[in-house]
């Protein structure tokens, strides 16, 4: 696979990429992580998280549930953290292939539609920085410059 090192693209910064790749190689240890976060009650149906040192995060149900509606429910906020972290894996990925990204967008969950959506649609720029890269892993390249994922596909577009 062909890979840009040094500098930044799509505001990833490749050095620090690099250096966790290598690390990652000398010791997979270096690859396994716990997370955690801290829960607290605020009465009724809301509660907060804290996660490190970032402040709170609010949870509360829609008033048709019994909640306040004074924040996105629990499931709202997970749909919202498997997006990102759909996000953050198609921006590496690309950024280390040296695919410059335009926009990035889509998510879990039905919106305003029923059935499944696409996971995350990204769109690249026409133009390379760097050789040219190898496929993404998960992805199929189109035509039109468009990489999705195989679980789904943009709208307007037609399954091949």
């Amino acid at each position: 696979m062909t890979t840009t090192t040094g500098g930044q693209l799509n505001q990833v910064d490749l050095s620090a990429v690099g250096a966790l790749v290598e690390k990652i190689k000398q010791r997979p240890s270096a690859a396994q992580t716990t997370w955690s976060a801290e829960v607290r009650w605020t009465g009724a149906f809301r509660s907060e998280a804290t996660v490190r040192t970032f402040a709170p995060t609010a949870s509360d149900e829609p008033k048709g549930m019994g909640g306040s509606d004074s924040a996105p429910n629990p499931v709202e906020q997970l749909l919202g953290s498997l997006g990102n972290c759909l996000a953050v894996g198609y921006a590496a990925n690309a950024s280390v292939a040296g695919i410059a990204i335009r926009e990035l967008r889509g998510g879990p969950g039905p919106a305003d539609r029923p059935g499944p959506r696409p996971d995350l649609t990204v769109f690249r720029r026409h133009h390379r920085q760097g050789p040219r890269p190898a496929r993404l892993p998960g992805t199929r390249r189109r035509a039109s410059g468009i990489l999705r994922h195989p679980g789904g596909r943009p709208s307007g577009h037609r399954r091949r």
